[in-house]
């Protein structure tokens, strides 16, 4: 006997299964697994018929009549002189748990791989628990699993401390997750660089009460990125020699044959007779445009590499640039300082005055507007420059991804200062025609 569930699970009727006999082929196709689902299912109605009041239950996976093969768990007692056997639909669940467990294996490979580990920390407790990954990625053989909170924040190298303290006690129920770097010292004596990411859970009363996380060993990226850097930083320094360089060969000789060139050109202009008019005009006219070249490369020395930032320092270097750009582009640049060192480092210096160069003079040519304005701060351990005009815009996500490098050039000087770049701009949109 079967129900109206029983069809509706399996799609199986009475007529297709006249008898126990002929659920067994039906059900389980596979002749060895048939066996030794049987063998399970006999042992189960022994122990039943030996105690009555008992319900046996075991897992099988059977096969319905559409050829789906469903997850069932089958429940065993006795009703009387018969069997009662209630199936439970366990198909989700355990495609639940598979997904999961296959989840935890690539997470596990995962963290193996990218030398990582999880933890979980209680804050009540200050008990820590780290994953087994953890030995390895950290350098120690025999790593102990199970530590403090505070045992760990003094293994933290000393200068890192008090970043890692903060991104802690900044945690709370409106910034659950945090992400921070910091460095340990390995069993050689060496540091290892780890990169922490982890969530907050709080109680009522907006304690933390637990962190779990994952950390990762970025050591290798770290010294990538110092290596990087130190190329980038040769580079610059290359380009900065070969810089003073061609100007230096722009003035002493370059503008130097432009300014004998003039000279004869005037010497030519005062020898020729006043009745000869039109070879006059035209001797004055070659002195001009010489003259006009001549002031043209100053100016282009003078951008290679400015005497002013070496000799006079930031300020009026950068003021003598903006003077000289806003002369020749008919524009209007209001430059203003506050606060900084009449002297500073020269790479520190040079970094601020080539991201003027190259923002002012793409602003000039792009912004379609004739003012703008420059402001150089001084404030604690940091120089800041602004540069602001109201023209068109642009979006920066697209010309970072253009195939020009001016963005991309600032920026790498300014990170190689651990300083920043930020953007604010949008393109404007086009008004309609009426």
């Amino acid at each position: 006997m079967a129900n109206d569930r029983f069809v509706k699970l399996f799609g199986y009727s009475v007529e297709d299964i006249p008898g126990v006999q002929h659920w067994w082929p039906i059900a389980y196709p596979d002749e060895s697994y048939r066996e030794g689902v049987k063998a399970e299912w006999t042992a189960l109605t022994e122990r039943v018929f030996d105690d009555p009041e008992r319900v046996e239950r075991m897992e099988a996976r059977v096969r319905c009549k559409d050829g789906v093969f469903l997850d069932i768990e089958f429940h065993l007692s006795v009703l009387g002189d018969s069997f009662l056997v209630s199936f439970v639909d366990l198909t989700e669940r355990e495609r639940a748990e598979r997904a999961l467990r296959e989840s935890e294996e690539r997470l596990r490979l995962a963290a193996q791989a990218g030398k990582m580990y999880a933890f979980e920390g209680d804050a009540i407790t200050d008990k820590v628990v780290l994953s087994a990954e953890s030995a390895d990625v950290l350098g120690f053989s025999s790593e102990p699993r199970h530590r403090t909170g505070q045992g760990w924040f003094v293994r933290i190298f000393s200068q890192d401390r008090v970043k890692f303290a903060k991104v802690i006690a900044e945690l709370n129920p409106n910034k659950q997750t945090y992400q921070t770097n910091y460095r340990i010292v390995s069993p050689s004596g060496e540091f290892i660089c780890l990169e922490e990411s982890g969530r907050a859970s709080f109680d009522a009363q907006g304690r933390t009460v637990r962190v779990v996380g994952m950390v990762a060993n970025v050591t290798p990226r770290k010294e990538a990125e110092r290596a990087l850097a130190t190329v980038l930083g040769k580079l610059i320094e290359a380009q900065e020699q070969e810089r003073r360089r061609i100007a230096r060969d722009l003035h002493d000789d370059i503008n130097q044959r432009l300014a004998l060139l003039s000279i004869e050109l005037q010497r030519l202009m005062d020898s020729t007779p006043d009745t000869q008019t039109e070879l006059r005009q035209r001797l004055q006219e070659l002195c001009q445009q010489a003259s006009e070249i001549s002031s043209d490369v100053s100016a282009l020395t003078r951008g290679l590499h400015s005497p002013r930032l070496e000799l006079l320092g930031i300020v009026p270097a950068m003021r003598g640039f903006c003077e000289e750009l806003a002369n020749h582009q008919k524009v209007t640049i209001d430059f203003q300082h506050s606060a900084v060192p009449s002297r500073l480092p020269s790479d520190v210096s040079l970094c601020p005055f080539r991201v003027l160069q190259e923002a002012l003079r793409n602003a000039v040519k792009h912004s379609g507007v004739q003012r703008f304005e420059v402001q150089l701060l001084g404030h604690p351990g940091t120089i800041q420059l602004k540069i602001r005009d109201g023209g068109a815009g642009f979006d920066p996500d697209e010309a970072s991804r253009g195939d020009g490098l001016g963005l991309v050039s600032m920026r790498e000087r300014v990170g190689l200062l651990r300083g920043t770049i930020d953007i604010a701009s949008k393109a404007k949109a086009a008004r309609k025609s009426p």
